[in-house]
């Protein structure tokens, strides 16, 4: 993770700059309920940490619609809270759309991902996958109305 981002702070403009706290990110919980989650799961791991003297770690999820809302992505931020140097690292992410999932190890040299572009490595990810469910996004839709199969 970029040693710029190391504060609570800086990990919220981080996840609003690459779209993780845009509009899509409504599908499971509001955003702002999220973000207090957010904060919440970090001072527990603040407080463990420092107790302890030792890095403490914790995750996150997050559910986003894209695609007109057929299609859910479910997202899980791992992240670690270093005590001696005060500081909060973004580890990795991972993505899950339908039955198709990938991780993306985050470091100053492999960056987090837009949110977008997870979606589209996933879409690519399922079109090559004969396992992928092809009425995923049909049932998704018919669900959205209230129907039943």
């Amino acid at each position: 993770m970029h040693s710029d981002y190391n504060t609570l702070a800086h990990h919220e403009e981080l996840l609003a700059d690459k779209g993780y706290l845009s509009e899509e990110f409504k599908a499971g919980h509001k955003v702002g309920y999220w973000v207090h989650e957010l904060k919440e799961r970090f001072a527990l791991s603040e407080f463990n940490a420092i107790g302890e003297s030792k890095i403490d770690y914790f995750s996150i999820e997050a559910t986003a619609a894209f695609n007109a809302r057929l299609d859910l992505v479910q997202f899980r931020f791992f992240y670690e809270y270093d005590p001696e140097n005060q500081s909060l690292s973004l580890n990795s992410i991972q993505a899950k759309l339908g039955n198709i999932h990938k991780s993306f190890i985050v470091t100053e040299s492999n960056p987090l991902p837009d949110a977008s572009e997870v979606y589209s490595t996933l879409i690519k990810k399922a079109s090559q996958n004969k396992t992928y469910d092809r009425f995923y996004r049909m049932e998704r839709a018919i669900k959205r109305r209230g129907q039943s199969f």
